[in-house]
């Protein structure tokens, strides 16, 4: 992946590094910062290592005070990424208390303590701003947060973007990246749910009429989009910067199921739209509450299910989003369109799975 050459950042720490984001903003630092040594802190650093004299991993927990400030006090970070998140999916509220509210606090705190940090980006989110009641329609970053969210994962990233838009100051400049729905390789969330379900007999359903346009954006473009951030911030000359959030999208809004079955064409299975059978919104919505239901059951109330209410209305209602403010300030545009990303997705699905049979044949 080829970047635009940016200013050296100096030394950089980068949370949740060994994360889907977090692994191709390491990329996106080593490509386009020549110089900047790179923090990796993640509690599992054996995944989505980048091997390089530059990068340097350590194993940590990220809601412990004690970790956080061994580590910032060692390496002295001029500027902290702030990746590290529970995904979507899990309905644990103290996990996401303890792991996005009070990580985020605690790494604010320490950052600011820190002479040497001057820089602090958050990756946010779109779900900051979702009622999950009501379309959207180019949504903006004047649009209110709403952190009683009934989505859990939504709720706890506005929390935690309260803080870190409300720690700017003279000392320490704060901004937060909200992308809408990423894609990209090396994720085992959303993007591989959505590969897996076009090599099944799933491929051709679809809920709803398949009309809604929806806004994506590939994780490169994310990487990109904390770079130019913490290259503003560190800009005596940048204005309307700190303390400020800035959605970022491909640009490139997309009926949402033609988006999936493009993907499923690029891997080798191609569904005509004609043979696509449309699952009315108001059955499949009943369907996903009883899908909820016995998965909280069964979990103890730990998880969520993969079908589940707020995820039909995702993938029924239109859900775009303007990012003229990050084209305007961050001077951010896509570095790789929608149809490059799904390519490049599609490769690193086809050379997983057969790295994955390899392995099969070789036990």
């Amino acid at each position: 992946m080829a970047y635009s050459s940016m200013p050296n950042l100096g030394t950089v720490l980068v949370t949740g590094g060994c994360g889907f984001v977090g692994r191709h903003l390491v990329e996106c630092l080593l490509s386009s910062d020549t110089e900047c040594d790179i923090i990796i802190a993640d509690v599992n650093i054996s995944r989505n290592r980048i091997p390089s004299s530059r990068t340097h991993y350590y194993q940590i927990d990220i809601s412990s005070f004690a970790d956080i400030n061994g580590l910032i006090e060692t390496t002295q970070p001029r500027v902290v990424f702030h990746t590290a998140s529970p995904e979507p999916l899990k309905s644990d509220e103290a996990l996401y208390q303890k792991n996005t509210l009070e990580a985020t606090s605690i790494l604010l705190q320490l950052s600011k303590n820190c002479k040497a940090t001057r820089a602090f980006v958050m990756t946010s989110s779109v779900a900051v701003i979702d009622d999950y009641q009501t379309p959207v329609l180019h949504g903006n970053d004047s649009m209110p947060m709403l952190p009683r969210s009934r989505e859990l994962y939504a709720a706890y990233k506005a929390r935690a973007e309260q803080l870190v838009l409300a720690s700017n100051s003279r000392d320490l400049h704060t901004t937060t990246i909200r992308p809408c729905a990423i894609f990209g390789p090396h994720d085992h969330g959303p993007t591989t749910r959505i590969l897996g379900l076009t090599e099944s007999a799933a491929a051709r359903v679809q809920f709803g009429d398949g009309t809604n346009l929806f806004d994506w954006v590939y994780v490169a473009n994310v990487a990109h989009a904390h770079v130019l951030a913490a290259s503003k911030l560190l800009d005596p000359a940048a204005d309307g910067i700190g303390g400020e959030s800035f959605i970022v999208t491909n640009e490139e809004e997309i009926a949402f199921w033609d988006f999936v079955r493009q993907l499923g064409s690029a891997i080798g299975n191609h569904v005509e739209v004609a043979t696509v059978w449309s699952v009315p919104v108001w059955l499949i919505f009943h369907i996903a509450l009883l899908s909820e239901m016995v998965v909280w059951i069964v979990s103890l109330g730990t998880r969520k299910s993969t079908l589940y209410r707020a995820s039909v209305l995702e993938c029924t209602w239109q859900r775009t989003y303007s990012i003229d403010k990050a084209k305007q300030r961050l001077g951010y545009r896509p570095v790789v369109s929608l149809e490059d990303g799904i390519k490049l997705t599609s490769r690193w699905w086809l050379e997983e799975k057969a790295e994955k049979r390899k392995l099969g044949w070789s036990q």
